[in-house]
């Protein structure tokens, strides 16, 4: 019988990235934009939680339906909390992570998908940091 491993400590192993080597990322991540960086979360939460810090509203993710329920309860639908989101001014947006499934559009309405991505496409640039993915504010924008 396989045995199925329950945590990845240094290894690389089919579960995805090390702890170590996600700290290491997010090392990278808080040397490139500063202490006081604002990162925000859009389908990668492991990134804030191993910075320390807190998304600026109370939704980690847009996937399987979240961008509905963001709709519903966001004053100004799914373009209020896009506009929340600009008013933060993020430095970069955290979006996937190796061994993640899941890109940020997953499960939403095809709509919400072309608002979201219309909304970073003006505004960042995808960059990999280590083990995660970023839109990075994009100066030329």
């Amino acid at each position: 019988m396989q045995q199925t491993p329950t945590r990845n400590v240094e290894s690389e192993h089919p579960i995805g990235p090390s702890l170590r080597a996600q700290q290491r990322s997010v090392e990278e991540i808080r040397e490139r934009f500063g202490q006081d960086a604002r990162i925000v979360s859009i389908n990668a939460p492991q990134v804030l939680a191993l910075l320390g810090t807190e998304n600026p509203n109370p939704y980690l993710f847009t996937t399987e339906g979240i961008d509905r329920q963001i709709a519903a309860d966001v004053p100004g639908g799914f373009e209020g909390w896009l506009r929340s989101l600009e008013a933060h001014d993020p430095d970069a947006i955290a979006f996937f992570a190796e061994a993640q499934r899941q890109q940020p559009t997953s499960g939403m309405t095809v709509e919400h998908a072309r608002q979201l991505n219309d909304w970073l496409d003006t505004r960042y640039r995808v960059e990999k940091i280590g083990t995660f993915y970023l839109y990075v504010e994009d100066p030329s924008s």
